[in-house]
């Protein structure tokens, strides 16, 4: 399974090899709070292959690219934090690891 947030399902159809992309993985868009989900752009995904569902699910109002830019560790949740630093993600692996709260 493959998950997005729903400020990206209007992008993916513009992305390098979309249609293979969405015929070879089942597809989850999550909703984010302050970016309404566009009926059209989950209809062209549909259109496009995609095995889609919409996952309404309680996530942080932080996004990727501001993690990538100005990381905010009380904006990040543990499990999810833990993880970008194990495997280096965003490269806050190379950051000195916060002690436990």
């Amino acid at each position: 399974m493959f998950v997005v947030g729903g400020d990206l399902a209007p992008q993916i159809p513009r992305w390098h090899r979309a249609q293979e992309l969405l015929q070879g993985c089942r597809l989850a868009v999550v909703p984010r709070r302050g970016y309404p989900m566009d009926p059209g752009a989950l209809e062209t995904l549909r259109q496009l292959g995609a095995e889609l569902e919409v996952l309404e699910l309680a996530i942080p109002a932080s996004a990727s690219s501001e993690v990538r830019q100005q990381p905010q560790r009380d904006a990040i949740p543990e499990v999810i934090w833990r993880e970008l630093l194990k495997h280096n993600l965003y490269g806050l692996g190379q950051q000195a690891q916060p002690s436990p709260r």
